[in-house]
């Protein structure tokens, strides 16, 4: 935090615009660390009462808007977790075969665990599929190591 008591600050700007240079700064970091990392600018993102509200509007971007995995790592995680591709798993095609779902390769919303696909299952029935991210598992032992 930054209070400047000079007649004309050497940086200029509003308390406001710090907020905003702060915030940005911060949230550019936990997003490259990703993992519990995001966790933490979400908490920050709640923090209503004592945060400003530069933060708050910067960190509420932390709750579906993080970084995604490719959709190698996807389909990577669906054949570990399943032993299937994802087409047998949901039964869907993403060629447009004839009686078969179809799913999202690009996320529709990504937060700090896992990120969520949209499919149509071959009964039609719309739903949200949701898959660790492929890092977490590994991510998290450290995260909570230097946490310590």
């Amino acid at each position: 935090y930054k209070l400047n008591f000079r007649a004309s600050p050497l940086f200029g700007g509003s308390i406001a615009d710090l907020h905003r240079r702060s915030a940005e700064r911060l949230f550019d970091l936990l997003r490259s660390n990703g993992g519990l990392y995001l966790k933490i600018g979400q908490a920050i993102a709640m923090q209503s009462a004592i945060m400003p509200p530069e933060f708050q509007k910067m960190f509420a971007r932390m709750f579906d808007d993080a970084p995604q995995n490719d959709w190698e790592d996807v389909e990577r995680v669906i054949r570990e977790d399943f032993g299937k591709s994802p087409e047998e798993v949901f039964g869907v095609s993403f060629r447009g075969e004839e009686g078969k779902g179809v799913m999202e390769k690009v996320a529709r919303a990504s937060a700090s665990v896992a990120q969520v696909h949209w499919a149509r299952l071959p009964d039609g029935r719309e739903v949200a599929i949701k898959v660790q991210k492929r890092e977490i598992a590994q991510q998290v032992g450290w995260d909570l190591w230097a946490f310590k």
